[in-house]
C-alpha cells in the first residue's frame, strides 16, 4: 500500500529526476547565445586534433561597408583556417594574409560598395584546428581593427576578443 509518505518520496525523486534530465541534456560549457554590441569574436572548445569554426560577429545601426583587422594568437595551441564569410554575407570578399609567428591580416570587402547584411549578426567564421593537448583557455586577439562605413568613415564599435577552449587531448 503506498502511504502519503512514500508517495511525497516518489514525487520528490521523480522531480530530482526530471531536472537531471533537463541539466543533462544542455550542453557542456556552452556560453551565452546574446550578441554582443560591436564588434566580437565568439569561442570554440575542442581536443587534440579536432576542429571546430570561431565566429566573428558584428552588431551596430550603422551602414558597414567593409573591415580589416589582424588576427593574434598563440600557435602551439591552435592552427587558424581561411576565414569564411556567413551565408547572408557570401556577396562580401575576404583575403587573409597569414604573416607567421600567429597574425593574420584580414580584409573584408565588396567591389560594387554592397554593405553587410547584419542580420544574424554573423559575418564570418575561422575554422580552428586544436594542436594542444593541454586543458585551460587561450585568447584570440584582434589588433589593428577598422570598421569601415559609407564613404571609407572609420565607425567606432565595441571589440571584444575571443577564446579558444582546450579540452585536452582526444580521449582524455
Amino acid at each position: 500500500m503506498l502511504t502519503e509518505s512514500h508517495a511525497s518520496r516518489f514525487f520528490s525523486a521523480a522531480i530530482l529526476s526530471l531536472l537531471l534530465v533537463v541539466g543533462c541534456s544542455q550542453k557542456s560549457g556552452s556560453r551565452s547565445t546574446k550578441i554582443p554590441e560591436g564588434l566580437a569574436l565568439g569561442s570554440v572548445a575542442g581536443t587534440l586534433g579536432a576542429t571546430g569554426e570561431l565566429p566573428l560577429t558584428l552588431k551596430t545601426s550603422h551602414k558597414v561597408l567593409g573591415l580589416q583587422f589582424e588576427l593574434v594568437w598563440d600557435t602551439s595551441m591552435v592552427t587558424l583556417g581561411e576565414p569564411k564569410m556567413s551565408a547572408a554575407n557570401e556577396h562580401m570578399s575576404v583575403r587573409a594574409n597569414n604573416t607567421g609567428g600567429g597574425r593574420e591580416k584580414v580584409l573584408v570587402f565588396n567591389m560594387q560598395g554592397k554593405s553587410m547584411d547584419l542580420t544574424d549578426s554573423e559575418v564570418l567564421t575561422i575554422p580552428v584546428t586544436f594542436k594542444s593537448a593541454l586543458v585551460g583557455e587561450t585568447p584570440i586577439r584582434m589588433t589593428e581593427v577598422v570598421v569601415a562605413g559609407p564613404k571609407a568613415a572609420q565607425l567606432r564599435v565595441p571589440i571584444q576578443n575571443g577564446a579558444v577552449i582546450l579540452n585536452g587531448g582526444a580521449g582524455s
